[in-house]
């Protein structure tokens, strides 16, 4: 008996310091002494099938996918659920949140890895904090194929970036 593979579908959702909201960056911090507890927590809560995590001092990042057409604003519902369900202190507006599916979440991945998002554009730091979080959403077990293979891409994608572009010129 054939079966057909399961289609996986992709969002992002996040905050970065363009967003100007400190405090709400903050808040999706996630602990690193927590982060192993934490992260399989929040795939659950989400209900997602796939998560990497993403932290850097400018930047949060939520990569997922789910099996189901699942619109990202009722994951990112649930992201604000799980972040604000002991305290509702730190305002926030929809326009504080990043918020990508399919393709537009595929392109603000490759260009966040080729550090074209970042405050200084051709940094390195974020290839190798990108790399970092998708060893630790490996080592959580939040992590899969789906992801794995998109985050080594991107990551190819931003050492093809700079060996063969002048962007790092300026860094």
């Amino acid at each position: 008996m054939n079966t057909l593979p399961v289609r996986h579908h992709l969002g992002l959702i996040g905050t970065s310091v363009w967003q100007q909201n400190t405090a709400l960056l903050e808040r999706l911090t996630i602990n690193r002494d927590e982060i192993d507890r934490v992260l399989p927590e929040l795939k659950k809560c989400l209900k997602v099938t796939e998560l990497v995590y993403l932290s850097t001092c400018n930047r949060v990042e939520f990569l997922f996918t789910t099996t189901g057409q699942v619109h990202s604003t009722r994951i990112l519902h649930r992201l604000i659920d799980f972040f604000f369900r002991h305290s509702k202190d730190i305002s926030f507006f929809p326009n504080d949140f990043l918020v990508f599916q399919g393709r537009a979440a595929v392109g603000h991945l490759f260009r966040v890895a080729s550090s074209l998002e970042s405050v200084v554009v051709g940094e390195t730091q974020i290839a190798g904090q990108l790399g970092e979080a998708l060893a630790q959403s490996q080592n959580c077990g939040v992590c899969g194929p789906t992801l794995e293979d998109l985050v080594s891409k991107a990551l190819l994608a931003s050492k093809r970036v700079r060996r063969e572009t002048n962007i790092g010129a300026g860094a």
